[in-house]
């Protein structure tokens, strides 16, 4: 079995975004998620950035920061460029791109320091290794329901 840095090189970002997921809440298909975000661009960027998803998110983004000195910053950077490249390819927003670009940077950072990823983090890098975007989290951890696009 390939090892989860070795998934994350060959994933296939947001290859599913729009797709019906029968586990989870989604934003719908391809086309509703890009007009939802055009009538009301405020509003799609909530989820993000609501709790308790961003502070789950920002605890990952801090503890990765500390452990960046252990790692090899060219594959790091190479996930970040390809999730943001291929997102792109997909969704071509640049603040969702720059969103998954980072959380990129954020996994294969933990990844490669071997870090201990917590389950809220495993499922996170699980949706975007099935070529999913997860956009948020309703409700508390574990208990709630994630929201993916």
């Amino acid at each position: 079995m390939k090892s989860l840095i070795a998934q994350l090189q060959s994933c296939s970002w947001a290859t599913k975004v729009g797709h019906n997921e029968p586990m989870t809440k989604t934003l719908g298909s391809l086309e509703e998620i890009t007009t939802y975000l055009e009538k009301d661009p405020d509003r799609f960027f909530e989820p993000p950035y609501s709790e308790p998803y961003e502070s789950l998110c920002v605890s990952d983004h801090q503890q990765a920061d500390r452990l960046k000195p252990q790692v090899s910053s060219e594959i790091v950077a190479q996930i970040a460029k390809t999730a943001y490249l291929e997102t792109w390819k997909i969704m071509p927003v640049a603040e969702i791109c720059a969103l998954v670009s980072d959380d990129a940077d954020t996994l294969a950072t933990l990844l490669l320091a071997d870090a201990t990823l917590s389950e809220f983090t495993q499922e996170r890098l699980a949706w975007y290794l099935q070529g999913r975007l997860p956009f948020g989290y309703q409700g508390n951890y574990p208990t709630g329901e994630w929201l993916i696009l």
